[in-house]
């Protein structure tokens, strides 16, 4: 039986169209780790190859996905995801063609690393937008719950399809895969309504005071008074003597 709350989520206004691009795109990230080791090994006979292309993608990944959340904050999700989306899908597009060419394991690991540093963050992005598209407290927990089966299933799920299609096919098939659902998910995602309208805390501090700082309050110009010589001066004069 699916818990009512979980349908009370589905059914709020905007969360259907992005929860959706956020399981293709982690059907993705999930099915990428075995379908670029079995590429590696397939094409260089070496699984310390594999494992070395393996190791740039995920320190490029985990150095990126923070400098990622902090772009967001700035400029929107969109932006960020189409950019991270194209640099995911040339990123994979090179290792195939670099792996079949017979490319070094040095040159495997430099575009491995760059298509670590494309990692989509729709996952973090989705996050961001419970609290706006599931304003109740006690709802946006069963939301955040939801999330969470939606990871288990995603990467349940990837690696099967990966097994799948290698199985019918080869490992470059899989990672082909891989790609076109990076682009879908991305899609999907990104023309959602609420991404679209979403803006973190710090663009949205910019666009309504761009020049002051909210610390330091405006205050009105108020010109010193005048003495009798007709200048000014920063303290009042009482009347001179013998007038």
């Amino acid at each position: 039986m699916f818990p009512e709350a979980y349908r009370r989520v589905l059914g709020a206004d905007g969360v259907r169209q992005p929860l959706a691009g956020v399981v293709i795109g982690r059907l993705s990230i999930a099915a990428e780790p075995l379908s670029t080791v079995l590429l590696v090994h397939g094409t260089t006979g070496s699984f310390a190859a594999a494992g070395a292309v393996m190791a740039a993608y995920s320190i490029a990944a985990a150095i990126s996905l923070p400098v990622q959340g902090r772009v967001m904050d700035r400029i929107g999700q969109t932006r960020v995801i189409l950019t991270t989306t194209a640099l995911s899908a040339a990123g994979f597009t090179g290792l195939i063609l670099l792996a079949h060419g017979g490319a070094s394991v040095a040159a495997l690991c430099a575009v491995a690393a760059f298509a670590g540093l494309g990692t989509v963050p729709t996952g973090t992005a989705m996050r961001t937008l419970w609290s706006k598209l599931v304003p109740e407290s006690d709802l946006r927990q069963a939301a955040f719950a939801l999330d969470a089966v939606a990871i288990d299933v995603a990467f349940i799920g990837g690696p099967l399809i990966a097994a799948a299609v290698i199985a019918l096919a080869s490992p470059t098939a899989s990672l082909t895969v891989c790609i076109a659902l990076t682009l879908m998910g991305s899609a999907v995602f990104a023309s959602s309504r609420a991404s679209r309208a979403w803006r973190g805390a710090e663009s949205e501090h910019r666009r309504r005071s761009p020049s002051v700082p909210s610390r330091w309050p405006r205050r009105p110009y108020r010109p010193a008074p005048a003495n009798r010589a007709g200048g000014r001066s920063g303290r009042s004069r009482g009347p001179e003597p013998g007038r």
